[in-house]
Formats: C-alpha cells, sequence, structure tokens
C-alpha cells in the first residue's frame, strides 16, 4: 500500500489552488477544460509512474552469475522503484482523487448556472 508523506500533498494541494484561482480569474472555458483535462493528467502521472518503475528493470544481465531470471528481476524492480518515481506515483493517485472531485463539483455547479441562465432569458 502507498504511503503519502508531506512532499506528495504538492500536486493535491495545487490541484485545487489553480481551480479557486480560476473561478475568480478565469473564464468559463478554462473551467472546463480544466476540470475535464485534471483527472486525464493525474491518471496518465500514476500510469507513467508504473511504466517508470518497470522499465528499472536490469535485462541485460544473462549470464549464470546473475540472480533470478529476467521475469524475477523485471518483478524486482517494481519493489524497489526511485524515490521520484514513488513520488510521482502517490501524488498522482491523490491528486487523481481530488481532480475527479473537482471536476464533479465544476459540473454540477456549472449546469446549475446554466439552468439559471436560461431560466433568466
Amino acid at each position: 500500500m502507498l504511503q503519502i508523506e508531506p512532499a506528495d500533498w504538492l500536486l493535491p494541494i495545487l490541484l485545487p489552488a489553480v481551480w479557486v484561482l480560476s473561478w475568480v480569474w478565469g473564464t468559463r472555458r478554462f473551467r472546463l477544460w480544466f476540470a475535464l483535462l485534471a483527472p486525464f493528467v493525474c491518471a496518465s502521472g500514476f500510469v507513467l509512474g508504473v511504466v517508470a518503475a518497470g522499465s528499472q528493470a536490469d535485462s541485460s544481465c544473462s549470464s549464470p552469475a546473475c540472480d533470478g531470471g529476467a521475469v524475477q528481476r523485471w518483478a524486482a524492480s517494481f519493489d524497489s522503484p526511485p524515490p521520484a518515481v514513488v513520488w510521482l506515483q502517490t501524488s498522482s493517485l491523490a491528486a487523481l482523487f481530488v481532480a475527479v472531485v473537482l471536476t464533479v463539483l465544476t459540473l454540477i455547479v456549472e449546469y446549475v448556472l446554466l439552468v439559471l441562465r436560461d431560466s433568466r432569458e
């Protein structure tokens, strides 16, 4: 299970900050694009972290002196990824949950504003 360190909260804190600023100074178009793209970018960051963890496997060792087979070394690479990869995975996963909540909230509020705008006309 992933443990979230204090440094991992950087992306989940930046998302609501940009979201709030988009309501204050941004346009409706920016808010909708941000709300729809933020979960996709966070999920892509998590997938990129998983791919980076898997790409650390050393498949160049083919002599009998190497510990285990190629598959065993590849699987072991997931157990000890570099710290930057771990940060990307945990930050992206935490930010994904925040982004999904902000997307749902944005779509609900924009729908209510659309209905109110339409009823005034």
